[in-house]
């Protein structure tokens, strides 16, 4: 008895059909992966452009108030208090002030002004000014945002420059 083979000359459907369901997995693994680091990227650059926006705030408060020589209680129809900030400086005035969810600082010498608004946080967050007690010279700014526990930074510095 002669047994006949059967030469073969390509794949079966159901050969084709497996590997394909296989290379669509592979894909689908592989784009999952790919769409999770891409979100991982830009949440790490808005981490990274946030910390690098409230360093310059940071750095620009404390330069302002280590340059003041006092925190009056006014400048014209600028009161101090929690909301706002005003610094009488050698050449002038710097007025912070925090207004409808905006940080705005002015630089007052003579009739020249000069404006910027700070960047201070997300959606929500809120600034306060806390002013030096009597017989003090430090000066915070304080950042609250949403969120609860550990979402507070203050940024102190004393009028006048450092208090070694």
């Amino acid at each position: 008895m002669t047994r006949r083979t059967r030469s073969r000359r390509g794949f079966s459907l159901v050969e084709l059909l497996v590997v394909m369901t296989a290379l669509s997995l592979a894909l689908l693994v592989g784009a999952s992966i790919l769409a999770g680091a891409w979100a991982a990227d830009e949440a790490g650059a808005t981490t990274f452009k946030r910390v690098v926006a409230r360093g310059e705030l940071a750095d620009r408060f404390r330069a302002d108030v280590a340059a003041a020589e006092e925190a009056p209680d006014r400048l014209g129809d600028v009161a101090a208090g929690d909301e706002a900030l005003v610094l009488r400086t050698p050449g002038g005035h710097v007025v912070y002030r925090w207004r409808d969810g905006r940080l705005e600082r002015v630089a007052k010498a003579g009739d020249a002004e000069s404006r910027r608004d700070f960047w201070a946080g997300r959606e929500g967050v809120r600034v306060t000014f806390v002013r030096p007690p009597a017989g003090s010279r430090l000066v915070t700014m304080r950042l609250d945002e949403p969120g609860g526990v550990g979402r507070r930074v203050d940024v102190s510095a004393a009028l006048g420059g450092d208090v070694r």
